[in-house]
């Protein structure tokens, strides 16, 4: 079954691009996941993974990324369209399941998309 266009999430292709996010973008820390996100003019939710490399092997940090990915899948209805996001996973992951990380990812979504922040820019400065 075909996704909503709104809900389609694709991939962040390039190294810029996801940097860009990281530096610009809204930052929100969870419980197992550091979310940086940024409003744009499409009409997919573009995405990157990434693992701490404190989180361990390659093959526990590859798993992470996955639930990670399947994880935002599942939950793309709460943010809308329009978003460019880095999931970036924590080592307080680690031997928690899909469930786990989809909560924490549910509440950074929801938080995210409930911010009505211009496009771009960390926020105010102090």
């Amino acid at each position: 079954m075909p996704e909503p266009p709104g809900r389609r999430v694709v991939s962040i292709g390039a190294p810029g691009e996801f940097q860009r996010v990281i530096s610009t973008g809204v930052r929100m820390y969870g419980r197992f996941v550091l979310l940086f996100g940024l409003r744009s003019d499409a009409e997919t939710i573009r995405l990157g993974v990434s693992a701490s490399g404190k989180a361990g092997t390659n093959v526990v940090r590859n798993r992470l990324k996955r639930l990670l990915r399947e994880a935002v899948r599942r939950e793309a209805g709460v943010l809308g369209q329009g978003f460019d996001l880095v999931l970036i996973a924590k080592a307080s992951a680690v031997g928690h399941g899909l469930a786990d990380i989809t909560a924490d990812v549910r509440g950074l979504l929801a938080r995210m998309g409930s911010q009505s922040a211009p496009q771009g820019g960390a926020g105010p400065k102090c």
